[in-house]
């Protein structure tokens, strides 16, 4: 029996093949499998009459974190595995990636004494570079720039435990604190959802309504976080119809950390809300349109009233302006009974 280590990789039932070799072909000459997993002090046997030359048995491992070693007992005589280890693989996570530090942790290994870091840089090789005790690690970015990090738990025996997956920081879909930063209009109010990567130690987060220069409109609200919620969807209550630009500002490590912007379209008491207008003549001109079950016929119509265009719309999306010379365009918003919902002008130039 030869060693290799067994890492959960789910939270279901898992099997495992325990293979030996044998040179008795015959199948009447069998074995005692056994299994210890306190070095040797107790045997329990897996299976009674094991056939030699079927070279292996297939066995439930139990969900445990330990040593494990097999021994199979053939005519009053005993034959041993190495030691190999039984528990989850280790897995490396970003929490944060910052312009200055990221931080990276890892689950833990109970028999682990201290983990081993390891970078990819100039070679083909990971290079071990650090040793710790903890489960997660601040780096600065200026001493490391480099992208590509793994860890392997060092134990306190002689039996060495696998390294994880080498992951790369930077495709991982974590940013300086935050993963994500979105919103929706709900009736009459805007919806927006902050989606954070790493909760601790953060002072506090506003979500605030900027202009379209990314200049301060107002505060919507303020947030004093959790250190174990990852998740927070707050209300702007009075938004203005049209474009609202919000971001949140969170403030971490004794400065401020900004997400982007996102451009939530607010119809208000229109059914639609078309943007840019005044737009240049070539460009798309975009819409937002209220939920409803019907699809909404657009027409657009020339200063004398001939129809030059009409398409098919329903929530949200652009068409092209490319065929339209500058100028002044009416258009009309119809419903699928052809009753007239809203109407208005475009100007092209």
């Amino acid at each position: 029996m030869q060693q290799s280590d067994f890492y959960f990789t789910n939270s279901a039932a898992e099997q495992i093949k325990i293979k030996w070799l044998s040179g008795d072909a015959d199948t009447a000459v069998t074995g005692t499998l056994s299994v210890t997993m306190d070095n040797g002090n107790n045997w329990q046997v897996i299976a009674p009459a094991v056939p030699l030359v079927s070279k292996y048995f297939d066995w439930i491992v139990p969900d445990t974190n330990t040593f494990l070693q097999f021994r199979m007992n053939v005519n009053n005589t005993a034959f041993f595995s190495p030691q190999i280890l039984l528990g989850p693989l280790t897995r490396i996570h970003v929490d944060y990636l910052c312009t200055d530090s990221f931080r990276l942790s890892w689950n833990q290994q109970q028999l682990a004494q201290s983990y081993q870091l390891s970078v990819l840089r100039d070679s083909a090789f990971m290079i071990p570079f650090l040793q710790t005790n903890d489960t997660f690690i601040v780096l600065q970015r200026n001493t490391y720039p480099e992208n590509i990090f793994a860890v392997q738990p060092l134990l306190g025996n002689t039996t060495k435990s696998a390294r994880s997956f080498a992951v790369d920081i930077t495709n991982q879909g974590v940013g300086c604190m935050y993963s994500s930063f979105y919103g929706i209009p709900v009736g009459d109010m805007v919806e927006l959802t902050l989606e954070l990567s790493f909760p601790q130690g953060m002072d506090s987060i506003v979500i605030e309504k900027i202009n379209a220069n990314s200049i301060f409109e107002k505060g919507v609200t303020s947030i004093f976080p959790s250190a174990s919620s990852f998740s927070y969807t707050v209300y702007d209550k009075s938004p203005t119809e049209g474009a609202n630009n919000y971001r949140a500002k969170i403030w971490f490590g004794g400065h401020f950390i900004y997400t982007e912007t996102v451009t939530i379209i607010y119809v208000g008491k229109q059914w639609l809300f078309l943007y840019p207008n005044p737009l240049i003549a070539g460009q798309s001109i975009f819409y937002s349109v209220k939920e409803s079950t019907d699809e909404l016929l657009f027409r657009i119509y020339s200063v004398q009233g001939k129809m030059l265009s009409q398409y098919f719309i329903n929530s949200s999306g652009s068409f092209s302006m490319n065929h339209f010379s500058p100028g002044i365009y009416f258009y009309s918003l119809l419903n699928n009974k052809n009753e007239q919902l809203q109407q208005g002008k475009l100007l092209l130039y």
